[in-house]
């Protein structure tokens, strides 16, 4: 679709979305699905909902009141997670948030052999996939930070997996997540180094992966791998795990906190 033609789009679900359920864009803007309160912010918005639906403008206009209803539920009013829901899962460390990229996507590191799935309530887990994506979300639109295509990476680094981080419906409730609330927000999702264990994960997991979803998953292998992420996210801003550089990205609930403190002043004045 064209540029003119992509306006046009975004103009139409514009107009119907306040038809088919006035205030839904205001409940998204309080509920900080839409980070930029300028104008931009809600073209921004629309662009990706029209693309997740194929153009299909009334799909997503379904889709974003749909989803404004999710967010309420899931985020609250305020449109956050307090660490105290997820806090189990932020003991653990093992999500990380490269804020700064070659390609200025912000990258989100998570450890696998860290992940206790017997510890761990499903829904829990759940929304601490959602805690963990959101977070690098205030990363994606901002003008700040460059980003080309609001999107970010995910390097899942499997190296030091065993058995006791064995977790089919953890992984199929992550891409879940990434399906239903966060479309055409990931660029990349690597998988660094898997063992012949992950690989059983994936062949029961992949069937049930969002097709757009599966096709964005990368595999890489040994120095060639490391190599391909060098290239992709620039080796200053791998973390040292990967590297062995003096790189480390932050906790993921020290980036929530930072993306919390500089947002705060912008959204009291809607609410």
């Amino acid at each position: 679709m064209g540029e003119s033609e992509t306006s046009e789009a975004v103009s139409t679900f514009l107009d119907r979305i306040e038809v088919a359920k006035p205030g839904t864009l205001q409940s998204l803007v309080l509920t900080k699905e839409i980070k930029r309160t300028d104008e931009h912010g809600r073209v921004l918005f629309a662009q990706r909902m029209i693309r997740a639906e194929k153009y299909d403008v009334d799909k997503a206009v379904k889709r974003a009141i749909d989803h404004s209803v999710w967010r309420k539920q899931v985020l609250g009013p305020e449109g956050s997670i307090p660490d105290d829901h997820v806090r189990e899962q932020l003991e653990e460390e093992k999500v990380f948030l490269q804020i700064e990229t070659r390609s200025k996507r912000p990258l989100l590191f998570v450890q696998v052999k860290k992940h206790s799935p017997n510890k761990t309530d499903l829904e829990v887990l759940k929304k601490f996939v959602v805690y963990s994506l959101e977070t690098a979300t205030y990363f994606l639109d901002s003008p700040e930070y460059g980003n080309p295509d609001g999107t970010m990476d995910v390097l899942f680094d499997i190296r030091g997996m065993t058995w006791a981080n064995f977790d089919v419906a953890g992984l199929k409730s992550c891409f879940t997540v990434l399906a239903q609330a966060f479309p055409e927000r990931i660029h990349k999702i690597y998988m660094l180094d898997p063992p012949y264990l992950f690989d059983m994960i994936w062949k029961i997991v992949k069937p049930f992966v969002d097709p757009v979803s599966r096709e964005k998953v990368e595999f890489l292998h040994g120095d060639k791998g490391v190599e391909a992420l060098k290239n992709a996210i620039g080796e200053e801003y791998l973390p040292q795990e990967v590297t062995g550089l003096d790189t480390r990205p932050l906790p993921i609930d020290q980036a929530m906190r930072k993306v919390t403190s500089e947002s705060c002043a912008v959204h009291s004045s809607l609410e």
